[in-house]
């Protein structure tokens, strides 16, 4: 049987998680557990994907020494089993709750937060780096810039570049302390100390808010808050089109119930850990995502990468389009093509010389392909286009099987 186990002290409550589902034929499968990640005798928590998708961190209940620690899984590709995951002895220490950890998009750097050692607060920040991703890690050391001494300071997340962190943090200024708030730190190096946190007010309430998780682009937020009036935690989704903009407004997300929730670079697969019954018994579990994803930016010097799943459909024609617009979109049959009839469309249906690739053909036998955009010319940089995909299947409804969720690209420099 399971030792019972407690949550760390840090924010927790039992959580909603969901990312979001765009009007289209798109969502979210219903989660499974994943059992090569889950511990059959203690609770799972925090799970991070690594930016490559081949490597899972997350914090394990030690019931001997009544701790968490830090664990690491591997596999070799999507789909595959990941291994059994393995304690990361240097990141974990026996005097306290060692949690929430996540990996730099390069595997050279990792950060978590500990209640343990001598600590500067009740919870703090933590990082380790390595030489290389198949070295040990070095010794710990606390991101004392960040850390508020009066406050408790976790659940971290850096962007690819290593220059912006955000974490959560009921230090004096959070709306809600001693409730935690989203807070975020920049520096100008990868390897330099990080300016004074900040608040990211666009996100922030006088509810009470926990697991910020950044995408690597530095796009995506997602975040859990508590409902004043229903006491609920809500999963709260904001993104932006620039990693300099202000995020959109958090919106909140109906579905899948969790505790600690990371996404994969792509933004197709997500892990978060579920009560399985049991008083404090977590496990891992993972769901895919059907429709449209993308990561990345589309500027003159880089793509942004266009993930498209349709699962069951693999063998099927798809098609890619562009639109400078996504709303009111038009009418096919009883749905609506989330993107406006304009010259865009017009030309770009199936794909556009010199700014999109993989616009257009047969879905593999998985039912998921890659495409790419990139900005064609300086001169459009800051234009807002959208994108979405179609399958076709000359015995559907207008011969088009599945029309996806519409996705927002801001083209770069």
């Amino acid at each position: 049987m399971r030792t019972p186990t407690r949550i760390p002290a840090r924010f927790c409550l039992p959580c909603l998680l969901l990312l979001p589902c765009l009007p289209g034929q798109s969502g979210w499968a219903t989660p499974v557990i994943d059992n090569a990640l889950t511990s059959t005798s203690a609770s799972d928590l925090g799970p991070h994907i690594s930016a490559d998708g081949l490597t899972m961190h997350l914090a394990r209940y030690n019931n001997s020494s009544l701790n968490w620690d830090i664990y690491v899984a591997s596999r070799t590709g999507r789909g595959q089993a990941w291994s059994a995951p393995a304690v990361e002895a240097t990141l974990s220490d026996a005097t306290g709750h060692d949690s929430a950890p996540f990996l730099r998009a390069d595997g050279l750097e990792i950060y978590f937060a500990t209640s343990s050692r001598s600590g500067q607060g009740s919870l703090d920040i933590m990082r380790a780096t390595r030489t290389s991703t198949a070295a040990p890690w070095g010794t710990p050391t606390y991101v004392s810039e960040v850390n508020d001494a009066s406050a408790a300071d976790g659940d971290p997340s850096i962007t690819a570049d290593g220059l912006t962190l955000f974490f959560l943090s009921n230090r004096t200024g959070s709306p809600n302390a001693p409730n935690g708030a989203i807070w975020m730190a920049q520096r100008t190096t990868p390897t330099g100390k990080f300016g004074t946190p900040t608040l990211v007010t666009e996100v922030s309430s006088t509810s009470a808010e926990r697991d910020p998780e950044i995408s690597p682009d530095g796009l995506r937020l997602v975040f859990i808050r508590q409902n004043r009036t229903t006491s609920a935690l809500d999963v709260m989704f904001a993104e932006r089109t620039n990693p300099t903009a202000k995020f959109s407004a958090p919106v909140a997300l109906p579905g899948l119930a969790g505790l600690g929730v990371t996404l994969s670079r792509d933004g197709s697969e997500l892990y978060l850990c579920q009560n399985n019954g049991a008083p404090a018994y977590y496990d891992v579990y993972v769901t895919r995502f059907a429709g449209l994803t993308t990561d990345g930016i589309a500027s003159t010097t880089g793509v942004m990468r266009v993930h498209y799943r349709d699962p069951g459909a693999g063998g099927k024609v798809f098609l890619g389009a562009l639109s400078l617009g996504s709303t009111p979109g038009f009418p096919l049959d009883t749905r609506t093509v989330p993107l406006n009839v304009d010259g865009l469309l017009l030309m770009s249906i199936g794909g556009l010389s010199g700014v999109t690739t993989g616009y257009g053909g047969a879905l593999p036998p998985s039912g998921e392909t890659l495409a790419t955009i990139a900005n064609p010319h300086p001169a459009l940089a800051g234009l807002r286009i959208w994108t979405a995909f179609f399958t076709l299947d000359g015995a559907a409804p207008s011969g088009v099987l599945t029309i996806s969720n519409v996705r927002p690209i801001e083209l770069a420099q």
